[in-house]
């Protein structure tokens, strides 16, 4: 009964009340692996004391690193703080994977698709698919999402609201997520195939350089 009571008091404050911002910041390698800092936070108490092991966006550290650890993400970092200021509750989590494609490996993630791929030649495809039918909270408009990626190479198409460099940034807020999302980049990576060949071919000069040198000096030595 007291947990039935709790949850419908969850829903009502979610209901007339009370806003929630997620920000994630993502660092993308040209192999896909890279690292995340995402910062959430809000204006409610109920859902910062909230500690039930569902809450995607707990404020409980324990919780928040079971919420984005897997095999193929690890969690550097946890950070919950009060600003008593504006009366608000933030959590900000650093982490770090392997592969982008896994990233929905996790709890907070499970919701989203991430996609990395070679396309062209020289060129990656990002996409990331966001099911928002299933993020079911309610005033929609007083919940902002904002999603910021770093790319490692130059952009040469994005779906994006804003685009600096190789930075690219999507806002929403939940109530156009009524529909499923998807953010879409066209990456243009380096290619690394001309560095890895670059490198033992200007060894091999040094070192033929280095004996021309060398026999050039032994052939005026004996001259002399």
């Amino acid at each position: 009964m007291r947990n039935y009571l709790i949850f419908w008091s969850l829903i009502l404050t979610f209901l007339f009340w009370g806003c929630l911002n997620l920000e994630m910041e993502t660092f993308v390698a040209a192999d896909g692996s890279g690292s995340a800092i995402i910062h959430y936070w809000t204006d409610l108490e109920i859902l910062y004391s909230d500690t039930s092991t569902s809450n995607i966006f707990s404020f409980n550290e324990n919780i928040i690193k079971e919420n984005f650890s897997s095999d193929e993400v690890e969690v550097k970092s946890v950070k919950v703080w009060e600003n008593k200021a504006d009366t608000t509750f933030h959590a900000e989590v650093k982490i770090v994977f392997d592969d982008i494609n896994n990233l929905n490996s996790t709890a907070f993630y499970k919701d989203y698709e991430f996609s990395f791929k070679d396309g062209a030649v020289g060129q990656k495809i990002f996409e990331q698919k966001i099911q928002g039918s299933k993020l079911l909270f309610g005033n929609k408009n007083n919940y902002h999402f904002k999603f910021i990626y770093h790319f490692p190479g130059s952009i040469i198409t994005d779906n994006a609201d804003h685009r600096k460099n190789n930075t690219l940034i999507w806002n929403f807020t939940l109530d156009q997520f009524q529909t499923d999302k998807t953010l879409t980049a066209t990456i243009k990576v380096p290619d690394s195939s001309i560095s890895q060949f670059l490198i033992p071919s200007l060894i091999i000069i040094l070192i033929l350089l280095w004996i021309l040198l060398f026999l050039r000096r032994k052939r005026k030595k004996s001259e002399d």
